[in-house]
């Protein structure tokens, strides 16, 4: 239980993180895109 309870926190906590990688990573990909297309 005490385990589950660590891992959620910590999972909650990756959760931001996680997302500003990801829009880090579409961003750069998007500007890829454009500066391919032109």
């Amino acid at each position: 239980m005490v385990v589950t309870d660590i891992f959620t926190t910590f999972r909650l906590s990756m959760k931001p993180i996680i997302k500003n990688v990801f829009g880090y990573i579409f961003i750069i990909f998007l500007l890829e895109t454009i500066n391919w297309s032109t």
